[in-house]
C-alpha cells in the first residue's frame, strides 16, 4: 500500500514515498545539507520514526514527471532514515490523484 515516485526538486533527483498523512513536503537533511537548501526556524516533529527535529525551508520547484508545483514551504527532518523525503499534502492538495489497479495516478489540479 505505499506509493514511492521519482521527482525533481530545484532540478535535483530526488525519491519520495507518498504521504497522504504528512502535513507537508518532507526533505531528508543529507539531501537539504548538499543542495543548500536554507535552513529557517526549528520545530519538533511527530511522525512514524518517533519525535525529531526539523527546519523549514523553501524549494522553489517540485516536478514530477509532467507536474511542475513551486515555489512551496518544506521541511528538512533530521531523522529522515533511508536518504527519501515525504509528499505530504503541501503538494498533494495541488494535485487530483486517484488509484487504479495497484496504480497510483497524479495530475495536475487547475
Amino acid at each position: 500500500g505505499h506509493y514511492w515516485l521519482n521527482a525533481e526538486v530545484n532540478g535535483v533527483p530526488a525519491r519520495f514515498l507518498v504521504d497522504t498523512g504528512a502535513s507537508g513536503v518532507i526533505l531528508p537533511a543529507d539531501f537539504a545539507e548538499r543542495e543548500g537548501l536554507p535552513k529557517g526556524q526549528v520545530f519538533q516533529t511527530y511522525t512514524a520514526n518517533g519525535i525529531g527535529r526539523a527546519y523549514e525551508t523553501e524549494i522553489q520547484s517540485l516536478v514530477i514527471g509532467s507536474i511542475q508545483l513551486g515555489p512551496m514551504r518544506a521541511a528538512v527532518a533530521e531523522n529522515m532514515p533511508g536518504g527519501y523525503g515525504l509528499l505530504g499534502m503541501t503538494a498533494l492538495r495541488q494535485l487530483d490523484f486517484s488509484q487504479r489497479d495497484g496504480e497510483l495516478i497524479l495530475r495536475q489540479a487547475f
